[in-house]
């Protein structure tokens, strides 16, 4: 059975959640747990991919269109205002 493009980014952003705290939690518990920041990796990486956000550009000019990126941004990454959204990795135990 295919995912509908919004059960794709679900999925994929509540990995990156995961993975970055190092955790067991189903999608259900990360989304439960971090509804703002799962949709905000999706936000993130979307915007990103379209080039219409400032989500990891460091610098963009108009005249002749120049965009920097910040090093190591890429979509679907834990950024620093998701971190924001989080808690620590180091910091947080799962009973």
């Amino acid at each position: 059975m295919a995912l509908t493009d919004e059960e794709f980014n679900l999925k994929k952003a509540c990995l990156v959640i995961k993975n970055y705290l190092k955790v067991c939690f189903t999608d259900e518990e990360i989304q439960e747990k971090f509804p703002v920041a799962v949709e905000q990796v999706i936000r993130n990486s979307e915007n990103l991919a379209k080039l219409r956000d400032s989500v990891g550009i460091k610098s963009q000019s108009q005249g002749e269109r120049s965009t920097t990126f910040f090093d190591e941004i890429e979509a679907w990454t834990i950024t620093e205002d998701i971190k924001a959204l989080l808690p620590a990795p180091n910091n947080f135990n799962v009973w």
